[in-house]
C-alpha cells in the first residue's frame, strides 16, 4: 500500500508539472497584452483627437460662415434704419438689373413707410439656414406694434454674402399636419402658418359639413411660396386649396393665417361645399337658384369666419327655424324658387316665413336692372289678400325709393 500511495503522489506531481504554465512565460505574455492595449488606447485617443479637432474646425468654420451672414443681415438693416442708400444697394446682387431696381423700390417703400407709421426694424433674425453657398434668413420688423416676418435670401461670394433674389427651392424641409376632413403640406418656413391652416379649416369642415353632406369629402391645402400664386383650388389636383405662404411677402408672426388670407380661402370653401350640396352648378342660371347658391356660401362664410355672413335671408331662417331646417335649403339648392324652398324646408307657408328678405329682393332688382339701397322692409297685403313686401330705400342717386312685391303664386314678383 505504500508504495503505491507514493507512486501516486509522484505521478500527480508530474502531471502538474507537464500541465502547469510557466510562470516567466505567463508574464510576458502579461506584458505584450499590456502593451498592446497600451498602443490601442493611445491610438483612440489620438484619433478622437484629430476627429474631436476636425468637427470643432468644422464648427468654427460654420460659425464663422453664419456670423458673417447675421453681420451682412445687420448692415442692411442699419441701412434701411438710417436710409443709407449706397450701403443698402452696395448688399444687393444679382445677375441682372432687374433686382437691384426691385431693391430700390424697397429701400424707397420704407423711407416712406417710416414716414407715415410707427416703424421698428428691429434685425432680430428667427430663423438662419446656410446651404452651401446660399443663406436664407427671416428677419423680423415691428409696424405699429405688429410682428411681421421677411424671409430674405443670399448668395456667398468671393467678397462676401449679398442679398439675392428670391431662391423658392429654398423654404425648408417638407411636412406634412392631418386633421379632421383635411391635409395640410408645407415646408418648415411655412409650420406656423401650416399648424393654424390645419386647425382653423378642420374647424370650418366641421361646421360646413353639419350643414353639407361631407361623406368621404377630404381635402388637401398646399401652402406654396412664389412670387405669382394666388389662393385657389389647383386645376392639377381636385380638391386641392393652393394658399400662397404669408412670407412670400410679409407675414405677421402674430397671426401665421391671417385675416385676409382666411377670408380668401373661406370664400373658395364655402363655394366648394355649396358645390357639393347642390350637385352642381349648372342650376345657377335657373331662376332663383343662383341667389340661392350665392347666399348659401355667403352664409357658411359667415359661419367660418364669425361675422355676419351678408345673406340676411339666411342668417335669419336659421335663427327661427334651425339648422336643421337651412340643411333641408342646402339639399335644394337648385330650386328656382326661393320662397317655396325655405317655406317647404320650414314646415310653413311661403306668406307665414319669419325671415328678412332684403338682400334677396335686391339681388331680384340688380337682375332686373334697378339699384335700391334696402333701408325697411314692411309686410301688407293687397285687395286681393295676397301678401306683400314694401321695401324703401335709397337708389343709386341717393334719392328715396320704394318697390312693393307681390306674393303671387308662392313666388315673390315685383308689382311697383
Amino acid at each position: 500500500m505504500g508504495l503505491n500511495v507514493d507512486w501516486e503522489i509522484e505521478a500527480e506531481r508530474e502531471r502538474v508539472s507537464i500541465t502547469g504554465e510557466d510562470p516567466e512565460l505567463w508574464r510576458r505574455r502579461r506584458r505584450r497584452l499590456t502593451r498592446f492595449i497600451l498602443v490601442l488606447t493611445i491610438m483612440g485617443v489620438l484619433i478622437g483627437g484629430v476627429v474631436t479637432a476636425i468637427v470643432l474646425r468644422l464648427r468654427y468654420v460654420d460659425f464663422t460662415v453664419e456670423q458673417s451672414l447675421r453681420d451682412t443681415i445687420a448692415s442692411e438693416v442699419t441701412s434701411l434704419r438710417i436710409g443709407d442708400r449706397a450701403l443698402f444697394e452696395g448688399l444687393q446682387r444679382s445677375a441682372t438689373e432687374d433686382w437691384l431696381t426691385r431693391q430700390r423700390a424697397v429701400f424707397d417703400g420704407y423711407q416712406a413707410l417710416k414716414q407715415r407709421q410707427d416703424v421698428n426694424l428691429t434685425g432680430n433674425v428667427l430663423d438662419i439656414s446656410i446651404e452651401g453657398q446660399r443663406g436664407r434668413a427671416l428677419v423680423e420688423e415691428v409696424i405699429d406694434g405688429t410682428r411681421y416676418g421677411r424671409v430674405w435670401f443670399y448668395w456667398r461670394y468671393d467678397d462676401g454674402w449679398h442679398h439675392v433674389p428670391p431662391d423658392y427651392t429654398f423654404w425648408g424641409a417638407p411636412g406634412t399636419i392631418t386633421a379632421d376632413r383635411v391635409r395640410v403640406d408645407y415646408q418648415s418656413l411655412d409650420a406656423a402658418t401650416a399648424q393654424a391652416v390645419a386647425e382653423t379649416v378642420s374647424r370650418w369642415m366641421e361646421q360646413g359639413c353639419a350643414i353639407v353632406p361631407c361623406d368621404g369629402l377630404q381635402m388637401t391645402v398646399a401652402i406654396q411660396p412664389g412670387a405669382s400664386l394666388q389662393t385657389a383650388w389647383s386645376a392639377e389636383t381636385p380638391d386641392t386649396l393652393v394658399i400662397r405662404s404669408p412670407l412670400a411677402d410679409t407675414g405677421r408672426l402674430d397671426s401665421p393665417f391671417d385675416p385676409v388670407l382666411q377670408l380668401e380661402a373661406a370664400n373658395l370653401i364655402g363655394r366648394r361645399l355649396v358645390e357639393v350640396a347642390a350637385g352642381s352648378t349648372e342650376g345657377s342660371a335657373v331662376a332663383d337658384a343662383s341667389y340661392l347658391q350665392r347666399a348659401a356660401s355667403a352664409w357658411l362664410v359667415g359661419q367660418f369666419l364669425g361675422v355676419p355672413s351678408g345673406s340676411p335671408l339666411l342668417d335669419s331662417f336659421a335663427d327661427a327655424y334651425g339648422e336643421e331646417a337651412l340643411g333641408r335649403v342646402f339639399a335644394t339648392l337648385n330650386s328656382a324658387n326661393a320662397a317655396e324652398t325655405l317655406a317647404t324646408a320650414a314646415g310653413v307657408q311661403p306668406g307665414d316665413l319669419n325671415v328678412n328678405w332684403s338682400d334677396y329682393l335686391t339681388w331680384r332688382l340688380a337682375e332686373a336692372g334697378t339699384t335700391l339701397q334696402i333701408q325697411t322692409i314692411d309686410r301688407s297685403t293687397d285687395a286681393a289678400g295676397n301678401p306683400l313686401l314694401i321695401a324703401t330705400g335709397t337708389d343709386g342717386a341717393g334719392q328715396p325709393g320704394q318697390v312693393i312685391f307681390a306674393l303671387v303664386n308662392g313666388r315673390w314678383e315685383r308689382t311697383a
